[in-house]
């Protein structure tokens, strides 16, 4: 993802749900800027806006609400982890929980493109790398995946970095 013009894109089946979990494996480019890691209209979004993490899910209060501030280094693999219970939506990254704030509803993901790396509407992009997404109708389990190279067939296996810790 170059932050001007690439991204990934799918659509999803339109669906609700009173829990929720967005995985992300990814390391920044540039970190001292705004960008969007995955965005669909009137559904789902995560953002680092240059010195925070933040989510916004439709049908869910709170939505502009900085969940935890985050500084990330240049090159650095991350596993970002936003878990929404029904009560709270939390930021964990690399297994370790930043911050959470208050909110409440159902999560309505809508038959929209979910745009990866890039906001739906074309504004803002994200410069870097992302290697794994994982959306889901629960809250994930957060746990450590030391990085740069997990995932058989991307990268190949590395030494002493190849253990998920649970």
């Amino acid at each position: 993802f170059n932050g001007t013009s690439s991204y990934g894109v799918f659509t999803p089946t339109a669906t609700t749900s009173s829990r929720l979990g967005i995985q992300l494996v990814c390391k920044f480019s540039d970190t001292s800027s705004a960008q969007t890691l995955i965005s669909q209209e009137n559904g789902i979004h995560l953002e680092f806006t240059g010195t925070h993490l933040r989510s916004s899910l439709a049908g869910v209060t709170n939505p502009t609400a900085d969940i935890a501030p985050f500084t990330p280094t240049a090159d650095t693999w991350y596993c970002i982890d936003l878990t929404y219970d029904g009560t709270k939506k939390a930021i964990w990254v690399n297994g370790i929980k930043i911050g959470e704030v208050s909110a409440t509803g159902t999560v309505n993901i809508p038959a929209n493109p979910v745009y990866i790396g890039r906001e739906h509407t074309g504004s803002q992009y994200f410069n870097g790398e992302i290697d794994f997404l994982c959306i889901s109708k629960r809250p994930l389990r957060p746990y450590y995946r030391p990085l740069p190279r997990w995932m058989i067939g991307l990268q190949g296996f590395q030494e002493n970095e190849d253990w998920v810790l649970l």
